[in-house]
């Protein structure tokens, strides 16, 4: 299986979670805010998919500060048959798969929180772009990065 290319496609796309609060005092445009992002992949081994969680929140000065904007995504990824899973029935997912996965679900998450608070308060409030290698950085099949 290894070198061999992958086949998926986006099954389904949903907010699992969206809150926002208003800040204490007007946003400002090139004010910094504290962003906390974790990824979590789920496989399920029935239906060849994967699930792609992204949990994301925005802060007003530093992590522990009240979130402003928080969202939850979850990006499901259908395979083909006999594409995810080895004879022992473990997930193989090669790094460069878990790249573009995770790649689209963030993105993914960013364009709709935009969206969500664009014409709100807190339209200044984005995710920021990271190189996606950072998301997935020591993540195997079923685990969760921070």
């Amino acid at each position: 299986m290894e070198g061999a290319p992958l086949h998926f496609q986006i099954d389904s796309i949903k907010v699992l979670a969206f809150s926002q609060a208003e800040p204490e005092k007007p946003l400002e445009q090139g004010e910094y805010h504290a962003a906390k992002i974790r990824l979590t992949v789920k496989n399920d081994k029935e239906n060849n998919k994967v699930l792609v969680i992204i949990e994301a929140s925005i802060h007003l000065t530093d992590e522990d500060s009240p979130a402003l904007v928080a969202i939850t995504t979850g990006t499901v990824f259908k395979f083909r048959e006999g594409e995810l899973f080895d004879e022992d029935e473990n997930a193989v997912i090669p790094e460069s798969a878990l790249l573009s996965l995770a790649s689209i679900s963030y993105s993914t998450t960013r364009g709709i929180l935009h969206t969500k608070v664009g014409a709100s308060t807190l339209t200044l409030l984005i995710l920021p772009a990271i190189p996606t290698v950072d998301l997935i950085k020591g993540l195997k099949p079923q685990d969760s990065a921070e």
